[in-house]
């Protein structure tokens, strides 16, 4: 029943979280391409009460989530600094961990705690919790293009390093180079428009 709601709706992107005890038995029959799943538990046999949704939900007001620095949070830095939290939170009261939450969003199947590892995270690395067409809201349609055009750029530098494995290496580092310089001028024009006009 979810997974044909989730199927008829519009977005090119999705991000469901299910923060519930033994929410990771979720993520195989939600999981598809364009889906960021997060989940509060590995398994469906965790199933005491979870912790880290609140840790989750505090990423989105803490400073310190923001891993990359770009005054944004992603599902990513969110779901990294909330399973941190939890993990620290259990380590403190000198308990043992009863749930681990996992992030799948290449559509597999397969939710991973760890995504530098798990071949997960490149979607919800670019993925954010404002909308980039409010943020900044200067000079109106063009700037949205501008930012649109600039989480394209975002994805295309995870979409390659995915493929690195499989690339050259002076053939890789020439198309980042290209992507990132092309990312840098059009983040200068961003900045440039969003600067309150001089009296």
């Amino acid at each position: 029943a979810y997974r044909s709601l989730l199927d008829a709706l519009p977005a090119r992107r999705v991000v469901l979280m299910n923060m519930a005890s033994a929410s990771g038995e979720f993520i195989k029959p939600l999981a598809a391409k364009g889906r960021v799943i997060v989940t509060a538990t590995r398994s469906g046999d965790e199933r005491n009460a979870t912790r880290f949704a609140e840790h989750f939900i505090a990423a989105l007001q803490n400073p310190e989530a923001d891993a990359d620095q770009n005054k944004r949070i992603s599902v990513l830095e969110a779901f990294q600094y909330g399973a941190k939290l939890t993990a620290e939170a259990y380590k403190s009261a000198g308990r043992l961990a009863t749930e681990h939450a996992l992030l799948e969003d290449n559509g597999d199947g397969v939710g991973h705690p760890n995504t530098e590892t798990g071949g997960d995270g490149a979607l919800a690395r670019v993925t954010y919790f404002d909308s980039p067409l409010i943020t900044p809201r200067v000079n109106g349609v063009e700037t949205a293009k501008l930012i649109t055009e600039r989480t394209r750029l975002e994805e295309e530098v995870e979409q390659l390093k995915n493929r690195k494995a499989g690339m050259q290496a002076d053939e890789y580092d020439a198309e980042l180079e290209k992507i990132l310089i092309d990312l840098a001028k059009l983040s200068r024009v961003i900045r440039g428009a969003a600067k309150p006009a001089s009296n």
